[in-house]
């Protein structure tokens, strides 16, 4: 029997927090992309690529109209080669 190993993960959802009606709902079915993960020794091969697509996918069965996702250093080339543009975001601690 072969070995069976686990070579990635990804998560997405449906952002769900309360907008208020002003905003239209066509602004308002914002998809998270986040924990993108490749073990090592499959990284380079088409895996964080193919979890990216099926998580977009996901995200438009949902009615998703735009995805967010906050990015690794090493993340930022695939994601900008499937669309994805870059946008200010501001932090403070608390």
């Amino acid at each position: 029997m072969s070995e069976c190993r686990i070579a990635g993960s990804i998560a997405c959802q449906l952002h769900t927090s309360p907008y208020p009606e002003v905003v239209m709902s066509a602004h308002r079915l914002m998809g998270y992309v986040w924990s993108v993960y490749v073990e090592p020794g499959f990284r380079r091969k088409g895996i964080a690529r193919y979890l990216m697509e099926a998580a977009l996918g996901h995200l438009k069965d949902l009615g998703c109209t735009m995805a967010v996702l906050h990015s690794s250093d090493a993340g930022e080339r695939l994601y900008e080669e499937l669309g994805f543009e870059r946008a200010k975001e501001m932090r403070l601690k608390l």
